[in-house]
């Protein structure tokens, strides 16, 4: 699993692409949130990523090392990939349509495959409240004992990496879908709408973004790193 999902860019052009995000924003503000345009939240941005890529091996290496949160996961655990019934007892019942990735993993990246797809005001308002859920039930069917503030922090690692893994590229795919795209009022116009593509990259993206903003990425890593050394 350590070799799932590398950077498929070298530093200097994942750079360029991070600076065609930030151009991206500033071009197109009326489809992202407010948050997202401060041009401190830029500044931040594209100083903090060349230390998440440096560190990319270190941090991948380190969400692979306990076992506590390895589990048989779907990297993207979201409900269309299951189905669900009920035994002639009433007891429900579930199983995977989807076996593509399927593997064992950190609990954090199927968090991420599936939360990718959630709107902001989940993330902003109730994560801490939804992974210590998620680690009741974990430990509720036999799983190891768990911390919520560490599995939050794997899944913002997630976050990070498998943004700059897959979604620097996203600017280019949503222009191409959508050549009027300063037509459109909000990351809610029919446009977007009508365009699965467009949509999708649009809203992980926003929400890689946000993470990064609302979290401090670089923060998690200084504190990351300070642990790591000490």
């Amino acid at each position: 699993m350590l070799a799932a999902d590398p950077l498929r860019y070298a530093e200097d052009k994942i750079m360029r692409r991070a600076s065609r995000i930030v151009e991206f924003i500033n071009c197109y503000p009326q489809i992202f949130p407010d948050n997202l345009a401060s041009s401190e939240f830029h500044s931040r941005f594209l100083r903090d990523v060349p230390w998440l890529i440096n560190k990319d091996t270190a941090i991948k290496q380190y969400l692979y090392s306990n076992a506590d949160f390895i589990a048989l996961c779907h990297w993207n655990a979201n409900v269309d990939n299951a189905w669900f019934w009920r035994t002639e007892a009433g007891e429900l019942q579930c199983g995977l349509m989807d076996w593509g990735r399927v593997n064992q993993m950190n609990i954090a990246l199927a968090l991420w495959g599936c939360l990718s797809a959630a709107e902001i005001e989940l993330w902003d308002n109730h994560i801490d409240e939804l992974l210590a859920l998620f680690v009741a039930q974990f430990r509720g069917v036999g799983g190891p004992m768990i911390e919520v503030v560490e599995l939050k922090q794997d899944l913002f690692f997630f976050a990070a990496t498998m943004g700059l893994a897959w979604l620097m590229d996203a600017p280019p795919l949503i222009r191409a879908q959508i050549p009027d795209l300063g037509e459109a009022e909000s990351r809610f116009d029919p446009r977007f709408e009508s365009n699965e593509t467009a949509r999708t990259q649009l809203h992980m993206l926003t929400n890689f973004l946000n993470l990064w903003e609302t979290q401090d990425f670089g923060r998690i890593l200084d504190h990351f790193l300070g642990r790591q050394q000490a």
